[in-house]
């Protein structure tokens, strides 16, 4: 017996009390971030509109990453800067059609599905200059 991915359209067995088989559950295995493996990427699109976002393949790089805010403006020139640890910030290499760039600081964006289409590939609604699994078909 070899290892099984659960894609979301299979179900798996839930166990039986008493003798009695229940409904088949609906079961999903999240993928595991490796160096290597294939993500997309949210590009930002132009400035003036002429392309909008859109997914870009993308293969991680580096795992986790640390995430800065401003906590506080002192002045002018300082200012107070928070860093947190984010296992799910990825370094990675887009591939774009006109070349690859690296981008060491990505973050994760799982998006719920959105009523209206999108024009991204799972019609959900990500966030520019983040990355998401592939859609599972």
């Amino acid at each position: 017996m070899g290892f099984k991915f659960l894609h979301p359209r299979n179900t798996v067995k839930a166990p039986a009390r008493s003798g009695v088989l229940s409904e088949p559950a609906t079961a999903r295995v999240a993928p595991k971030p490796a160096i290597g493996r294939a993500v997309h990427y949210v590009s930002y699109g132009t400035p003036g509109g002429e392309y909008g976002q859109c997914c870009r393949a993308a293969t991680i790089t580096d795992i986790g990453g640390w995430r800065t805010t401003i906590t506080q403006q002192e002045d002018e020139t300082h200012r107070i800067l928070h860093q947190k640890w984010d296992p799910d910030m990825m370094g990675l290499v887009v591939h774009n059609p006109t070349g690859t760039f690296n981008n060491t600081t990505v973050p994760y964006d799982p998006s719920e599905p959105v009523d209206m289409g999108t024009q991204l590939c799972d019609g959900r609604d990500h966030s520019s200059g983040s990355w998401h699994w592939p859609e599972l078909r």
